[in-house]
């Protein structure tokens, strides 16, 4: 049974990413129904109510903490699209890097697995900017009709710039990928230096989603399960990781099946990992806009803080 399990690995890959894709699709269509959970909470017997079975009986605070964990699972499983965009870091560009001239200068060179700093020194800049009043500057260019910088980006509104930064780090990946395999059939290697944006921007984009997504756990379920849900956001932005490596498995399935060495080959010079890249930033603008109509549709379970500081200033009304 386990060998052939093994043997089809590509069939039971496919298989979870349609599941995912179907979770989203469900709760995105179930979340604003969900009110019949509070069937649980109902005592349909005279028998006094200590006698009650706790797992035929639920209290009215255990049918509101699953309604408020399952209304926060779409945007979860968006993150994890966002996070395997963020796994191409420790794979993919640290191949791509070892197939370019690491050579800067003569007394410079800048091993492959050297350019995760860039990265690094991206989400540490991020993280400095956001806190030094950026989060107000996000606010006011997502939301342009407020008036003034007192206006702080959700935490959907986060995640959101997170899957679109995303988006724009595969596009550059993509081109930059391109231009490199032109330069290798021209007979000279293209600088690791141009690593640098796409490198940059996946530090940009990994901090949003992470603030972002453990903010809204966080803050998005009530008190006795936000330990559980910062947890299940976690395991959301973990299994980022394990997405990648399925749509890697059915990428080189799918590409070698006419004994072509496909499109991520050992030798990446005889592949065209661009494609895949390409594939990667379709599949996020796809689930953006998934993501921005479930956003649009979500009533939060309280103000968020650039509400309830607006109203502390007496700026809505």
């Amino acid at each position: 049974m386990l060998e052939c399990l093994l043997e089809n690995y590509f069939f039971l890959s496919l298989v979870f990413l349609w599941l995912k894709v179907l979770l989203f699709t469900l709760f995105f269509l179930v979340c604003p129904f969900i009110r019949f959970l509070d069937k649980a909470a109902l005592t349909t017997s005279k028998e006094p109510e200590e006698k009650f079975n706790p797992w035929k009986l639920c209290t009215v605070t255990q049918v509101e903490e699953l309604k408020c964990l399952l209304r926060v699972i779409p945007v979860g499983i968006a993150s994890t699209c966002t996070a395997a965009m963020a796994a191409q870091m420790n794979t993919l560009f640290q191949v791509q890097a070892s197939e370019m001239n690491m050579q800067v200068t003569q007394w410079l060179t800048i091993p492959a697995a050297s350019i995760h700093l860039f990265s690094i020194s991206g989400s540490i800049l991020t993280g400095f900017v956001y806190n030094s009043g950026g989060a107000r500057l996000l606010g006011w260019l997502l939301n342009p009709s407020k008036k003034g910088f007192v206006h702080q980006a959700t935490s959907l509104q986060i995640q959101g710039t997170s899957m679109f930064i995303g988006i724009v780090v595969m596009v550059i990946s993509a081109l930059v990928e391109a231009y490199r395999l032109r330069a290798i059939e021209e007979g000279h290697a293209l600088s690791v230096l141009w690593l640098i944006p796409q490198t940059f921007l996946v530090g940009v984009s990994t901090n949003f989603v992470y603030a972002g997504s453990m903010d809204f756990f966080y803050t998005e379920v009530s008190d006795g399960m936000r330990t559980v849900s910062s947890a299940v956001s976690l395991l959301f932005l973990g299994g980022g990781n394990y997405l990648s490596s399925i749509f890697v498995a059915i990428v080189t399935d799918i590409t070698t099946r006419d004994g072509s060495a496909g499109w991520i080959p050992s030798d990446l010079n005889s592949g065209h990992v661009d494609y895949f890249y390409w594939f990667l930033a379709s599949f996020l603008t796809l689930v953006l806009g998934l993501f921005l109509v479930y956003s649009h549709f979500y009533i939060y379970r309280e103000p968020p803080k650039n509400q309830l500081l607006e109203s502390s200033n007496g700026l809505l009304h």
